[in-house]
């Protein structure tokens, strides 16, 4: 594993409140678990009108000497997600490439040995801790969900036509895969929503793709008011209905097709309640963990003992209280 490289890739976007956090960390993995490891550092900051520029300049005149390469894409307008990390692909020269927003923490798990599991996996992701107001939290549902995805699925085709937990922030993508011209072309159809893109991608370059799912967090995610999911929901919406339309188009199993058209009607409906209860890959995948949830369970009480999440919010406290150097200034200075 040590002969191989590894690039952070950083999108970055209003996030001065945010961005220190998240690169002390990265810098905490580095200094850490990453001694022998080329690491390529590559940050896009998509038009922030704040001073999220400043303090990525300012930080990385500090610790850029942590990076075997240093490129920074500053967008002069907004392009979207997916543009952006298309410009970021292009700059890719590392084996192995993590993606993060620019709000989201690393942890304190060794995010490098995650490519240990690359010869059995195609895609490697850990289990979702969310990062709310500075305190860590996490749902049950979504962590059971979450471990149960590689004991109730075949392969990742699979799971990216059915309801899909994969936790981005946790994902590790091998970079042959980030580094294919094609996944370029097919990022260019989307707008804000990069990671479910690549998911199909990958499933269509190896159809018996796998996923592994490591029973650790190896990113804190964070919830604000500025999350995707809120401030560019139009753009969202969108992008998921291309999704739907891809697949569907794709897809020649009858069966499978047939769950794939419920899912997009499911997802149009304004009720939640309903969104689940009429979903067919819903209640699939809900019977299928059903079926195995006593190992399931035993996964789930193991990552959530007291002593473990313990770890986690001291570390998190750690990071927040590294970036006391640096001063945030506020817009209305």
């Amino acid at each position: 594993m040590t002969n191989k490289s590894f690039c952070f890739v950083v999108f970055a976007y209003n996030h001065k409140h945010y961005i220190l956090e998240h690169l002390e960390s990265i810098k905490y993995q580095v200094v850490n678990f990453g001694s022998n490891i080329p690491i390529q550092l590559i940050i896009n900051d998509d038009a922030s009108q704040d001073d999220t520029t400043k303090l990525i300049k300012s930080w990385l005149g500090d610790n850029g000497s942590y990076f075997s390469r240093i490129d920074l894409i500053f967008n002069d307008v907004n392009l979207g997600t997916c543009q952006s990390l298309s410009n970021c692909l292009e700059l890719l020269q590392s084996d192995y490439c993590k993606l993060t927003a620019g709000d989201d923490v690393y942890s304190c798990e060794n995010i490098f040995e995650l490519m240990a599991y690359s010869d059995d996996a195609d895609i490697v992701t850990g289990v979702p801790i969310r990062l709310i107001n500075k305190r860590l939290g996490f749902s049950k549902t979504e962590v059971a969900f979450t471990l149960g995805m590689d004991q109730v699925y075949d392969n990742l085709l699979e799971i990216v036509e059915s309801i899909n937990f994969i936790n981005a922030p946790n994902a590790l993508y091998h970079s042959k895969y980030l580094k294919n011209p094609r996944l370029i072309d097919f990022l260019s159809n989307y707008d804000v929503v990069e990671d479910w893109p690549i998911q199909i991608f990958i499933s269509i370059c190896n159809p018996n793709a796998k996923l592994k799912v490591v029973d650790k967090c190896y990113v804190y995610y964070r919830r604000t008011a500025g999350s995707t999911y809120l401030v560019a929901s139009a753009r969202l919406r969108r992008d998921m209905y291309k999704i739907f339309d891809y697949l569907l188009s794709a897809e020649i199993g009858i069966w499978r097709k047939l769950k794939l058209r419920n899912r997009r009607f499911c997802f149009g409906l304004s009720s939640q309640s309903l969104k689940k209860a009429l979903n067919l890959s819903v209640i699939i995948f809900v019977a299928k963990n059903l079926l195995n949830w006593t190992s399931i369970n035993k996964r789930v009480r193991s990552f959530m003992s007291i002593d473990s999440f313990k770890i986690y919010q001291e570390h998190y406290c750690s990071i927040a209280n590294a970036t006391d150097p640096y001063s945030v200034m506020e817009d209305d200075k």
